[in-house]
C-alpha cells in the first residue's frame, strides 16, 4: 500500500540525469509506483531543471508530501511548481540522456522555440520541452532518427559513451 501522505521521495524513487553539455538542463526522473503507472499508462515523471535554485526547490519539494486538491494529488502546487517557470532563452536541440543506473530509462529531451499556443497543444514543459523515455539505447536512437526529420536544424546531442554508460 502506498502512503500518499508521506513525502514524495518515500514512495516515488527518483534519479538525476545531469546536463552533460553547456545549455542542457538537468533532469530529475521519478518512477511511478506500479498501481499509479498502470492507472495512468505512464511509468515515468520528469522535471526539467535549469539552475541551482530550481535544484534546491525541487529537492525540498520531493522531501514533502504532495499537496492535495480534494482527494487528488496536486503536483502543480507541489513539486511541479519548483520548475514551472517558462524557459525562453534556450537553444533548440534534441538530446539523449543515458540512464544514471540500471533500471532507469534513456530519456530523449527536445527543446524547441514554440509559440505559447503550440507549447500548450504539445503539452511542452516550461513552454519548450518535450521528453520521451525508452528502455533501451537502440529504441532511443530509433526515436532520435525519427525526430531528426521533424526538427530540421536542431542539433542532436548524444552522451559520451566512452565514459562507460
Amino acid at each position: 500500500m502506498i502512503d500518499l501522505s508521506a513525502p514524495l521521495q518515500d514512495w516515488m524513487p527518483t534519479a538525476w540525469y545531469g546536463g552533460y553539455l553547456s545549455g542542457l538542463p538537468d533532469l530529475c526522473v521519478g518512477r511511478w509506483p506500479d498501481a499509479i503507472a498502470r492507472a495512468h499508462g505512464q511509468r515515468w515523471k520528469a522535471w526539467i531543471v535549469t539552475n541551482a535554485t530550481e535544484t534546491k526547490r525541487l529537492t525540498a519539494a520531493l522531501a514533502q508530501p504532495v499537496p492535495r486538491k480534494g482527494p487528488a494529488l496536486d503536483f502543480a502546487a507541489g513539486p511541479d511548481a519548483a520548475v514551472r517557470k517558462p524557459v525562453r532563452q534556450a537553444d533548440d536541440f534534441v538530446a539523449l540522456y543515458a540512464p544514471p543506473a540500471e533500471g532507469w530509462p534513456w530519456i530523449t529531451l527536445v527543446s524547441l522555440t514554440l509559440s505559447p499556443a503550440a507549447a500548450a497543444e504539445l503539452g511542452a514543459a516550461r513552454g519548450r520541452y518535450t521528453w520521451d523515455a525508452d528502455d533501451t539505447e537502440a529504441a532511443a536512437l530509433d526515436r532520435i532518427a525519427r525526430l531528426r526529420s521533424m526538427t530540421p536544424g536542431a542539433p542532436v546531442h548524444l552522451p559520451d559513451r566512452s565514459a562507460g554508460h
